[in-house]
């Protein structure tokens, strides 16, 4: 064995070398001495190797005079004889061969045979020794080093299976020599996975040596294999260590790969259906927004070099791949937590992330260890989906890799059931989710990335290609060429490719012939070369370049076309004619059109003069060789050719390609010079498949930015579709890298399609859209001129050749929009469409509609766009959009929310009870509060505000002359049209206030009843809305309802449908008039109604239990509550705890005091509470708690866990903490994790678990428990764990969330004895070294953070915080994440121009700074700090000062007029803090400063409010009420400023810190203006933001005088 290396295994030595055969059998005399050696041999190595391998057993015993007898048995390898019988047909061989128990079974072969021979040894007369010489790679790379053999059963494959160590294995590699293409391809997709799975240099070497390892070069495949046995034996090692019942380490795709098995086709092999797996996984963790998308086209690149398939077959049904996967049981790796949530499951391996380099959580679905309160507002685990779901789980051993290649932020993972479903689906069903803002990367264009692969291959030179489309196209188009010679591998690990140019100079002077260096294969009886066989598929682009590009092929090649190819059939014919005419010899193999014969010739060149017809793809296709025929070439061809989007492509890339390639006069030049290909080109994104995603914006509103096409983007179509775009009246806004679209279409009668009269009886009009040079978008402006206001038709011309698509896209387009009630037309060379409106049509009332696509991405894509506006539509084989945009629905869902595409099969426990972006409707009688309450909710979150009063007024008039002229009938029948039309088209992103008196109206109940939104009833108390109304209201006004009706009378009555209606409650106590903290709750309540934006729970944070009957009797509660994370309201303490008018009540006083979120808790005798309660009068209560919209509950653990699962499901937003009282002491850590995970039940969200405290002991197992909780992989939940009684105060002061303390002026001090204060708690922190040094970092501004870092650290040494500040310089805001890492660090203040656009800083971001656009503060979160939180305080720093001077009432700032001074962050924050309050004319001064970036500000100013008017002149604005200045500000003249102050109420110059005085306030003094400085303004933030970092309420004259005494010269 000089010749072999050996790894040394747990149990067993590998032999690994080549040409070893001969030495095996020494070898094994030597070390497994035998009376019988067994060959059980696959029958194809028999036949091969069969006589070489006896001859050298027989050499080897009669040369050592060996008394062995050698055996040999033949098997038929295949995974359908792996089963039991064969299994005993061995045996009885065995037996009548006579074969003793000191056999030694070998095993020859592969998979297959190794575990029939383990079965063998491991069971034949109780065990026998048994070796291993596998002739396949896959079982040299993986069988050689498993420990489990498997049989398979009828219908099941891997059924039963056993553990058995092997006693020796031999790797002869010289075997692979003779293995069968495919199956040494599929031997490399298990390396693959490995690799990806757990170590990444090994990737990258599998990417860069794919072309030395298919052709077996020796060193190579030598590397590969003998890495791939350590890397596997050290995972072996690591179980081992961890236990003997651990779970084995997973890898990519496990979790899939039994189920593909059993669904694949029989001729399916193990590599496969495992490449095919681990490719589903890592396309659901991507849609999960686990993988970043770079990294999922990294895996499936990878698949693609070694030919190997990524996704499922046509005859393989994806949902019942989903539903298998769903319905089998935690497999034996899975984590054991998974069982308690008492629902199907299935374990997907998180190994995928080890090849991402950015693992950041967009929008990060639910994870198990997210130590979370709130959790992400747009993803909901537990409760809000009882339905199946799967797992992603991390395994420890993965960590260090995932160090290695920058990932640090991942954890353990569920995945929905609509998740799973939507991937697996070949049918979508679109739900609308009203308007849309967000920012996606363009994809790759998928046809440069094939064009420029082709050049590249046909180019002198390497080429580094990066952003390239990962598509089947593509796969495709790199199989083919790599036939053809071309070398293509992955290049380091960005995602690139590097090809080498294959093309060889035959001849010489006039004859030279440039040809591809392809390998053929000859005959081995004739001798004759074997033609290439090119297989294309369906792709009508790749088929005709590999024609094209055949011709330069030095023998026969045949391009197998797929029937499903005929819609590009005409410009095949047209190509193969042109071809033959240029001197090539190319035809057809029949008449169907199967494939296309090309012998080797070359294309002579010349003047081509192209038929009026021709189609631009065929023109396409002859440009790209036209550079290596033998004489220039030039195609005259027709104009409306020449000026189409491909043409124009093309021309572009054969220049970047080295070819000098023009267009002049209706001919294309070009030169017979070849490609010189650059160094590097990166592919462009995607105008074409961008047209979708801004088409979504035109339909529904808001606004769409794509990265990656901007204005430096010379995409022909990408230009003339963005302006059709503004013509239809859409806002579009670009920078050199980004374009951004604002929504919705206006339609507008004056544009460039100006309308014009349809014929002389119709009074419709007629929008002429043509087409011509961006036909490709056509899908996308079809399905928006069908939601035209009616009277309108819309002519799409220009679009001829996309009847000759892979479908007759202008047919299904007609025939499909027909069938969604939208009439259309079909024209010579294009469409016309009837608008509809954007009402739902009456076809989609009736019924959902099934898109038929015709397998064409382009139609998929069109009609998922209209979905989002007309509900009821889906989507057939929604795969195919993978063709040209692989990201197209996960980046839908970046957009839109997870809920906006579902299986139609998914069930409706995962679906979210309201969309996050649905409408809210608010009831209430007039006078109740609902304008002021209702512009703070719309703020909050971003809506529109429609107030239907005044919408009615606005439509019909007041009142009093609707009476005159139709009566009250007549009023109600008009309120009810006006509802029943609101609710269809501001279904979405809009708080609806509701007159008081629709309730009165059946009509009007039954349309509220139907529409499934969340509806809010604002309660305030009858006599304060008596007196608002009689104080306030003219004397017409003052009665109610009708005249013969008191009032009383009139409130009782709508105050019982709004009961019934109403899915939240929130009542206002008598006499509050905190309108600030009660608008401030009520928005909040919003969110929690939607299941939005609670922010995920912080460590350290405290819980204010209130022990009393009456919460109005506790005195001063306000500043008793300071400094506390979360109130507790104890009803069980309340005098009628039963009477849900007394806790609405309770609930309402503490929402009129404080802002602080509430808890409230039921606890019954069983957990140390004071009720007695039935199932049914528990459950009722519960009802009543999340019916008022309060931000948690506590719910008992050992009530029905399916009835509280079943209640807890309908309301999203409040969050459930599952407790559990012993009223016992606990025995051990063990008992205290029993306990715990007992409680672990699907629908909550944090546990609690409390013991008595019999000796201070006991504090130490609690918290022994709760670190053995931490680590603990199974299990992610925030733990509270506490002990009652004197002995138990310490585990309060080791507790971490939620800690409960209580406040010396609570009048039930007594009762709470043995419960410390937050300063007795805080206090002993400091002395047992609880409370870490942390650093927080000044990062931005100079003359700011020079100002308030004395500030911080005179608070931090106020409170006793063992906390500092620090100001750090930073180049750009990627460095904050490298701060942020710094364990140390508790959270970076950011102030300047860092922070303008800073949101992707923060994993979750408050509402405020999503809809300002910047985040100012960043905090750590999490019980491990593993979240990341992102605040802006700026807004908040307007408001509060300007409170003091301004009214709180909406109505009345409706009408006033005021002026922000400048375009940055600040001016932002400064719009949105007026919109909040209500002001409606907002005007903001651009003082065209470049450095400033005023044009992209000041579009960020306009989607901060919609009332935003940007201006560059003072004289534009008049009458100004309020003027805010964030900048220095230039005034030419001291007139403009003058005339500026006149009327002017409130002058707030926040640009000025030092306060001093500047013109501007020198200006508003003498006009007697009220004045707020720049010092009000940085002292407000500050105290903002030491609330967010430190949880505490500090003096702002502390604050104040810190910051004067830095402005003071020393």
């Amino acid at each position: 064995m000089q010749r072999a290396s050996v790894i040394s295994g747990p149990s067993c030595d590998i032999i690994i070398g080549h040409n070893i055969i001969n030495d095996i059998p020494g070898d094994l005399l030597t070390y497994l001495p035998a009376s019988e050696y067994v060959l059980v041999i696959d029958e194809s190595i028999d036949t091969i190797y069969g006589e070489n391998i006896i001859s050298a057993f027989k050499a080897t015993f009669s040369s050592c005079v060996a008394t062995a007898t050698l055996y040999k048995y033949a098997v038929t390898a295949g995974e359908e004889n792996k089963t039991r019988k064969a299994k005993e047909e061995l045996e009885d061989w065995l037996l009548a061969q006579g074969c003793s128990s000191k056999a030694c079974v070998i095993a020859i072969g592969g998979g297959m045979v190794a575990d029939l021979a383990r079965f063998i040894g491991a069971t034949y007369l109780h065990g026998i020794h048994c070796v291993y010489i596998p002739s396949t790679l896959v079982g040299m790379a993986t069988s050689s080093v498993k420990l489990e053999a498997s049989l398979n059963v009828p219908g099941m494959r891997n059924a039963i299976g056993i553990i058995h160590e092997l006693d020796r294995v031999y790797l002869d590699l010289d075997f692979l020599e003779t293995l069968p293409e495919r199956q040494l391809r599929c031997g490399f997709a298990e390396i693959i996975i490995l690799a990806v799975s757990y170590d990444h240099t090994l990737l990258e070497f599998l990417e860069t040596s794919c072309e030395k390892l298919l052709n077996l070069d020796n060193d190579t495949i030598y590397r590969v294999i003998y890495t791939t046995l350590k890397l596997q034996l050290s995972l072996r090692n690591s179980t081992t260590k961890r236990g003997a019942n651990t779970n084995p380490e997973p890898r990519l795709g496990i979790s899939f790969q039994s189920t593909f098995e059993n669904l694949l086709p029989s001729g399916w092999l193990y590599g496969e259906c495992a490449a095919v797996s681990a490719i589903k996984e890592a396309e659901i963790s991507c849609s999960m927004n686990i993988l970043p998308p770079a990294s999922l086209a990294r895996i499936i690149s990878c698949f693609m070099m070694y030919s190997l398939p990524i996704s499922l077959p046509d005859n393989v049904s994806a949902r019942t791949a989903a539903e298998n996967i769903l319905s089998q049981k935690s497999p034996a790796h899975s984590l054991g937590h998974f069982g308690s949530h008492s629902r199907r499951c299935s374990t997907i391996s998180p190994s995928l992330t080890t090849i991402s380099h950015n693992n950041s959580n967009r929008n990060g679905s639910k994870a198990h260890s997210d130590v979370n309160f709130g959790g992400d507002l747009n993803q909901h685990h537990g409760r809000h989906g009882s339905a199946s779901r799967a797992f992603i789980s991390t395994s420890s051993c993965i960590l260090s890799c995932l160090r290695d290649i920058g990932c640090s932020n991942f954890c353990n993972r569920e995945v929905e059931e609509n998740t799973l479903l939507r991937n697996f689906s070949s049918v979508l069903s679109i739900v609308p989710q009203g308007r849309v803002t967000g920012v996606v990367e363009a994809p790759p264009s998928r046809t440069a990335s094939i064009y420029s692969l082709l050049f590249a291959s046909l180019g002198k030179g390497n080429c580094c290609l990066s952003n390239f489309i990962q598509s089947y196209d593509l796969q495709i188009m790199l199989t083919g060429l790599r036939t053809l010679g071309v070398n293509f591998y992955h290049a380091g690990t960005c995602h690139a490719l590097e090809c080498q140019g294959s093309m060889e100079i035959i001849g010489e002077g006039a004859s030279v012939t440039p040809q591809f260096s392809c390998r053929t294969n000859k005959d081995q009886t004739s001798g004759r070369k074997n033609p290439l066989i090119l297989h294309v598929g369906f792709i009508g682009t790749v088929a005709r370049l590999l024609i094209a590009a055949s011709t330069l092929v030095s023998g026969d090649t045949t391009v197998v076309l797929s029937r499903e190819i005929r819609g590009s059939q005409q410009s095949i014919v047209e190509l193969v004619d042109i071809l033959n005419k240029g001197g090539c010899d190319v035809g057809f193999l029949d008449a169907e059109f199967s494939g296309v014969r090309i012998r080797g010739s070359c294309f002579q060149g010349g003047t081509l003069h192209m038929s009026d017809d021709i189609l631009p793809e065929t023109v396409s296709a002859l440009m790209t060789i036209a550079p290596m025929a033998k004489n220039s070439v030039k195609f005259v061809i027709p104009h409306r050719i020449s000026e189409h989007e491909l043409i124009k492509m093309t021309l572009s890339l054969m220049q970047a390609f080295g070819n000098q390639t023009s267009c002049i006069n209706n001919t294309i030049c070009i030169p017979n010079t070849g490609f010189a290909s650059p160094e590097s080109i990166t592919i462009q994104g995607d105008s074409f498949c961008s047209s979708f995603l801004w088409s979504i914006a035109a339909l529904v509103g808001g606004s769409v930015t794509t990265h990656g096409v901007g204005s430096d983007y010379h995409d022909p179509k990408h230009c003339s579709f963005l302006q059709a775009l503004t013509n239809l009246g859409c806002s579009v806004t670009q920078t050199a890298e980004s374009t951004r679209v604002d929504g919705p279409c206006l339609f507008p009668h004056q544009a460039k399609f100006e309308p014009v009269p349809f014929d002389a009886t119709s009074s419709n009009c007629v929008l002429d859209v043509d087409l011509s040079g961006m036909a490709s978008t056509f899908p996308a402006v079809a399905v928006i001129l069908a939601t035209a206001p009616h009277g309108y038709i819309g002519n799409i011309v220009g679009i001829s050749d996309q009847r000759h698509k892979h479908c007759d896209r202008i047919a299904v387009v007609a025939n499909e929009l027909s069938r969604l009630g939208v009439e259309c037309r079909q024209l010579s060379d294009g469409l016309q469409v009837k608008g509809a409106g954007k009402s739902i049509p009456t076809s989609l009332k009736k019924q959902e509609v099934l898109i038929q696509t015709h397998g064409d991405h382009a139609i998929a894509m069109a009609f998922t766009v209209l979905g989002f506006l007309w509900k009821g539509i889906s989507i057939a084989d929604q795969q195919c959009v993978s063709r040209a945009y692989p990201e197209f629905w996960n980046d839908i869902c970046r957009l839109m929310g997870s809920g906006c595409v579902i299986s139609p099969t998914t069930s409706a426990s995962t679906v979210r009870h309201h969309p996050t972006h649905s409408s809210i409707i608010v009831l209430g009688v007039r006078g109740a509060g609902k304008s002021t309450l209702g512009s703070a909710a719309a703020a909050y979150l971003g809506y529109d505000l429609l107030d239907l009063h005044e919408a009615f007024l606005l439509k019909y008039g007041s009142i009093v002359e609707c009476i005159e002229k139709i009566g009250w009938e007549g009023i109600r029948d008009r309120e009810a049209e006006l509802l029943s039309q609101s609710l269809k088209l501001r279904a979405y992103n809009t708080v609806i206030l509701c007159p008081g008196s629709l309730v009165e109206t059946e009509t009007c109940r039954e349309e509220l009843k139907n529409c499934h939104l969340p509806m809010i009833w604002v309660d305030r108390d009858p006599d304060d809305v008596i007196y608002y109304l009689t104080g306030n209201a003219p004397e017409e006004e003052k009665e109610q309802g009708r005249s013969d009706s008191p009032f009383r009378q009139v409130f009782q009555l709508r105050r019982s449908e709004y009961s019934k209606l109403a899915t939240h409650w929130f009542p206002i106590t008598h006499g509050n008039h905190n309108v600030g903290t009660t608008a401030t709750c009520f928005a909040r309540v919003c969110g929690i109604a939607l299941g939005r934006n609670v922010m995920p729970l912080r460590p350290n944070s405290y819980l204010l239990p209130l022990h009393v009957t009456d919460v109005s009797l506790v005195k001063d509660l306000k500043n008793i509550t300071e400094n506390i994370d979360m109130l507790q309201l104890c009803i069980d303490y309340l005098s009628d705890p039963t009477n849900k008018d007394v806790i609405a009540q309770q609930v309402a006083f503490l929402r009129s005091v404080t802002t602080i979120p509430i808890l409230v808790s039921v606890r019954t005798l069983e957990q140390g509470g004071k009720m007695m309660l039935d199932e049914e009068q528990y459950e009722r209560l519960l009802q009543v708690i999340f019916h008022l919209g309060v931000d948690a509950i506590e719910v008992d653990s050992s009530r029905n866990v399916d009835r509280l699962a079943a209640l807890c499901q309908q309301y999203v937003g409040t969050k459930v903490i599952i407790t559990q009282h012993m009223d016992r002491s606990c025995q051990s850590v063990d008992d205290v994790i029993a306990v715990v995970k007992k409680c672990n039940h699907s629908f909550g969200d944090v546990i609690k678990v409390s013991f008595v405290a019999n000796e201070v002991s006991d504090c130490y197992v609690v918290h022994d428990a709760w670190k053995h909780l931490q680590v603990d992989e199974q299990f992610k939940k925030p733990v509270i764990l506490l002990l009652t009684g004197y002995h138990g105060r310490l585990s309060v002061i080791m507790n971490s969330v939620l800690t409960p303390i209580t406040h010396p002026c609570l009048p039930s001090r007594d009762l709470m004895k043995d419960m410390l204060s937050l300063e007795d708690v805080h206090k002993l922190r400091i002395v047992l070294g609880l409370l870490s040094a942390r650093k927080i970092f000044l990062v931005g501004d100079e003359s700011r953070t020079f100002l308030i870092k004395p500030a911080f650290n005179a608070i931090f040494s106020t409170f006793n915080f063992p906390w500092h500040c620090e100001v750090i310089d930073i180049l750009n805001l990627s460095d904050i994440s490298t701060v942020l890492a710094n364990k140390d660090a508790e959270g970076i203040i950011i102030s300047g121009h860092f922070g303008s656009d800073s949101l992707h800083i923060a994993s979750w971001v408050d509402e405020h700074a999503r809809r300002i656009g910047a985040i100012d503060t960043v905090v750590k979160a999490g019980q491990n700090n593993e979240y990341i939180l992102g605040f802006n305080t700026e807004w908040l720093a307007v408001v509060k000062p300007l409170q003091k001077f301004l009214t709180c009432n909406p109505r009345e700032n409706r009408q006033q007029v005021c002026l922000i001074i400048g375009m940055g962050s600040l001016a932002r924050a400064a719009s949105y803090a007026l919109h909040y309050i209500g002001y409606s004319c907002i005007y903001v001064l651009n003082q065209s400063d470049p450095k400033q970036g005023s044009e992209e500000n000041s579009r960020h100013c306009l989607t901060v409010s919609p009332h935003v008017t940007v201006v560059t002149d003072l004289k534009k604005v008049d009458n100004v009420n309020v003027v805010i200045n964030t900048v220095q500000f230039n005034h030419e003249s001291s007139h403009d400023v003058q005339q500026l102050m006149k009327g002017c109420k409130v002058v707030f110059d926040a640009s000025n810190f030092k306060n001093g005085t500047t013109p501007l306030i020198s200006s508003a003094q003498q006009a007697g203006c009220h004045i707020i400085t720049g010092l009000d303004f940085l002292v407000t933030q500050v105290l903002e933001q030491q609330r967010l970092l430190t949880r505490r309420d500090a003096k702002r004259e502390l604050i104040k005088d810190t910051i004067e005494s830095s402005i003071l010269p020393k």
